[in-house]
């Protein structure tokens, strides 16, 4: 369930839907995921969102949905 719920959340803060990324998240933590790991699982979208900004892919506009999706 949990591995379905990150997958979800970091697709979201991907594709920059914060109530996604949001309804994900409270699904993570009632199912007893840390925090830590939820945090680690941010930088990874944001790792990906940063790749897609280096191959011109995405530009600011997506940056700036990625990071409201991860706040």
């Amino acid at each position: 369930m949990s591995e379905d719920a990150l997958k979800k959340r970091k697709d979201a803060i991907v594709d920059g839907e914060p109530e996604a990324a949001k309804e994900a998240t409270q699904e993570l933590l009632d199912n007893g995921v840390s925090p830590i790991d939820i945090i680690k699982g941010m930088g990874e979208a944001m790792d990906v969102v940063g790749k897609k900004y280096e191959e011109k892919e995405y530009f600011v506009p997506d940056l700036v949905m990625a990071a409201e999706a991860m706040n």
